[in-house]
């Protein structure tokens, strides 16, 4: 798995020589009589303003116009303002080439309000708006800190650069970007050149690969490392000396090269850590389903103060289908933290660096019933010798997998990441228990269209499916209707949506076998949507044949005035929304969206869905999403820089041979939907009460990472004695 480090290399080496612009850069301001040389100059930006509070998307001219706001900054037409949590690139044009000595960046935080300082503000310049060099980042400083209300000018100061196009990519810190002026102070004299060689296209991931640094260099700086002693070193250095004086220390406790230690596999992890247990013949008893799966973890650290290369060798039993072994690698999350989030399949070998604390994950998957079927994976490197037995009794439950719950996580195969893997994809979805699709508004042809050639070729890939949703996202009046001149919900459209709509349900079933499907027709309605989709509904349940409705509801409007007409309410996981639906005549689903998806914990928010859903006589769940990880990125590599946006949601990752990665979060869901098949089982044998009653202990305890395996294990033992 080399490939996985070496790509980005080049921006490595970038850094090593720019990164110390920042040391000089960071806080300082701009004092005495200053020209400001960005005044009323034209700028383009990547992304036009949002924000209906501030400077409409036409304004050109804000950013330089000399005006500072006064009063509140987000509630101000001179401010330009964006709901965003990507990146934002302002390209300023100084007309001519001038000496810059600083670039200011004023902007606003008001945290209780959600608004924070900008996370990042790069800046950029260039001679020919080709080739940029990088400068800093003005808002690596300590006046970027959450808190009350407060407008800061963020400075690089001190630069002696020149150059007519300077460039800022600012980073949000949350979901929104205010800034109402920039300036660009002329520097004193002739400056002195610097080497630009950035070109402008790679300029995104230079962005990346800085972020990637600056998140190292806090994630260390949280654990308690000074960023004095991280002063003009990498990130790797840094690393490889806490490694190597944690060794150190390791070694006065531990009389060994290694030290291995039973762990739970959905528990967090620090790479640098002291362990809490010595070495010793690690034993896991399991009980599982024939056809299921069931998961072990174990840490190992290393003493050495070099790094080392362990051997695995799995000697499996004749009843087990397979024993996988993963390493659990450290990537970032969007808050800032190191998470093991991705397994990596191992064939034999891992590296453990000096002093490092590394998971590794196993998964038992049973294939016959049997007694006490043993397997052992054995552990060695270098005349350490160790081995892990794994005990398992393999049950056959009859009629569990027909105990199936609805699920969903909107996989819609034409995302970036998924674009070349569609089939691997779709294999893995059903792998993990995903009975449930999505089709896409782009492959839907308007209502009146009846060319179902691109639908057709859609659910090729994902047949067969239990359930078919076919999102045809009305609130966008493009997608209302195929001719302009037929407007949605006249009588005219209503008699070309009936045939249509006919027409479309005999295409998939004849050509997908599929014949539970829904039209999905809004995704969380709001405000007239609402309307909008009352209306419609109203109409349809009455007037079109066998028509059944799928709605996300995230509001108590949307669930009375919507929720009566529809097949399936999905419902946005919120106490006050199921009391406010319990009433209604559909199955209630429900999904959650909760983003820094890496920093979610694999047990409480993805094993515990199905738990919670059936304490609450759930029929689905669902959560956002397989494999977003944002439009402007096309593949989700464990070695890809840090990425500071909002989209960072998917479960799996892309591997280097266009195969596909999984995760603990991703894994830790599947266990849970093979839970849910154990309880409903279980609970037509021993009643739904008593059931609730033992589900209810684990969802009530959701920091206790062994307690769903406590209860499924009893719950298999009763159901075979």
């Amino acid at each position: 798995m080399k490939n996985l480090t070496g790509k980005h290399n080049f921006y490595i080496n970038y850094l090593a020589q720019f990164f110390l612009v920042c040391a000089f850069c960071v806080g300082c301001t701009v004092k005495g009589k200053a020209q400001n040389i960005a005044l009323n100059k034209p700028y383009t930006l990547s992304v036009l303003p949002n924000y209906n509070l501030t400077a409409p998307s036409t304004d050109k001219t804000s950013l330089t116009d000399g005006s500072y706001t006064s009063g509140k900054l987000w509630t101000n037409k001179t401010t330009v303002g964006w709901t965003r949590r990507n990146d934002v690139t302002i390209t300023i044009d100084l007309q001519r080439q001038a000496p810059v000595r600083a670039v200011n960046f004023n902007s606003v935080r008001g945290s209780e309000a959600g608004v924070n300082f900008p996370a990042n503000i790069y800046v950029f310049i260039s001679s020919d708006n080709q080739n940029y060099a990088y400068l800093g980042d003005a808002a690596q400083t300590d006046d970027n800190a959450s808190g009350t209300y407060k407008v800061e000018k963020f400075s690089v100061d001190n630069l002696n650069a020149t150059g007519r196009y300077v460039k800022l990519v600012v980073v949000p810190n949350g979901k929104f970007i205010f800034c109402d002026e920039i300036e660009i102070i002329r520097g004193n004299g002739v400056a002195k050149a610097i080497a630009k060689n950035i070109p402008v296209a790679k300029i995104k991931d230079v962005v990346d690969s800085l972020t990637q640094a600056t998140s190292d260099k806090k994630d260390l700086a949280r654990k308690g490392y000074s960023i004095t002693t991280m002063a003009n070193k990498s990130i790797a250095q840094v690393k490889g000396e806490i490694g190597v004086a944690n060794a150190n220390k390791l070694k006065k406790s531990f009389a060994t090269s290694f030290v291995i230690e039973k762990y739970n596999p959905w528990d967090t992890l620090s790479a640098i850590r002291k362990p809490v247990a010595a070495n010793g013949p690690l034993l896991y008893d399991f009980a599982i389903s024939v056809g299921g799966v069931q998961y072990g973890a174990f840490v190992i650290t290393n003493t050495n103060t070099t790094s080392q290369t362990v051997s695995f060798n799995i000697n499996n039993n004749p009843s087990i289908a397979s024993i996988d072994l993963f390493e659990g690698r450290q990537v970032p999350s969007l808050d800032g933290s190191q998470v093991v989030d991705p397994l990596v399949p191992i064939m034999r070998n891992a590296n453990v660096q000096p002093g490092e604390s590394k998971m590794f994950v196993f998964k038992v998957t049973g294939k016959a019933s049997a007694t006490a079927a043993s397997s052992t994976i054995g552990i060695t490197s270098q005349g350490f010798n160790s081995s892990i037995s794994v005990n398992t009794n393999i049950i056959n439950i009859s009629g569990a997998a027909d105990n199936d719950i609805n699920t969903v996580n909107w996989a819609y195969l034409n995302y970036p990441m998924l674009k070349n893997i569609k089939a691997a994809a779709v294999k893995d979805l059903k792998d993990h228990h995903i009975n449930t699709f999505v089709i896409p508004a782009k492959v839907i042809p308007k209502p009146g269209d009846f060319n179902f050639t691109a639908l057709n070729a859609y659910i090729q890939n994902i047949k067969p499916a239990k359930n078919i949703l076919l999102f045809a996202n009305y609130s966008a009046a493009a997608n209302q209707s195929s001719d302009p001149n037929v407007k949605f919900m006249t009588d005219a459209w209503k008699a070309n949506f009936i045939k249509w709509y006919a027409a479309m349900i005999a295409t998939i079933k004849n050509n997908g076998g599929i014949t539970n499907i829904y039209l999905y027709p809004y995704d969380e309605a709001r405000k007239n949507d609402i309307t909008a989709f009352n209306v419609f509904a109203k109409w349809a349940k009455q007037s079109v044949s066998n028509l059944k409705l799928f709605g996300t509801l995230t509001n108590a409007d949307a669930i009375k005035q919507v929720s009566p007409y529809l097949s399936v309410s999905e419902v946005k996981n919120d106490a006050s929304l199921l009391a406010a639906i319990a009433a209604s005549q559909s199955d209630v689903w429900i999904y959650d969206t909760k983003g820094v998806s890496r920093s979610l914990s694999p047990y409480q928010y993805y094993r515990l869905m199905a738990w919670n859903a059936f304490a609450k006589g759930l029929k689905g769940i669902g959560f956002w999403n397989y494999a977003d990880i944002g439009s402007d990125r096309s593949t989700n590599l464990i070695s890809a820089p840090f990425k500071n946006v909002g989209n960072d949601f998917a479960v799996i990752y892309n591997s280097p041979d266009n195969g596909i990665i999984t995760s603990r979060r991703w894994e830790a869901f599947k266990l849970g939907i093979e839970d849910y098949r154990i309880i409903s089982t279980y609970s037509k044998k021993f009643g739904v009460q008593k059931t609730k009653d033992l589900v209810l202990s684990v969802t009530s305890a959701p920091s206790s990472l062994n307690k769903a395996d406590e209860v499924r294990n009893r719950m298999i033992k009763e159901l075979v004695n």
